[in-house]
């Protein structure tokens, strides 16, 4: 994404910016796929982050971003993806 003509590139993070929690992540995966997962819960290491999403603000700014496709759907979309 160039801003201008001094070839200026930004990195824009495309996503939802609704968090969701890794074990409903998991279990919707698990669902899907038709097959039990077994979840092992380990002590978290210091550098593990407790919560991440996507900050579309700037994405929002520049190109006027708005996500336009459910959590739930974009499973099926990268499921579909991955068999391919």
């Amino acid at each position: 994404f160039i801003l201008n003509e001094k070839n200026i590139c930004e990195t824009l993070n495309l996503g939802n910016s609704s968090p969701v929690q890794l074990l409903k992540l998991i279990e919707m995966l698990s669902m899907k796929i038709e097959k039990k997962v077994n979840v092992i819960n380990l002590p978290s290491n210091k550098c593990e982050l407790i919560s991440t999403f996507a900050d579309i603000s700037k994405a929002k700014k520049l190109i006027d971003f708005k996500p336009n496709i459910d959590l739930n759907s974009g499973l099926d979309k990268f499921l579909e993806w991955h068999l391919k």
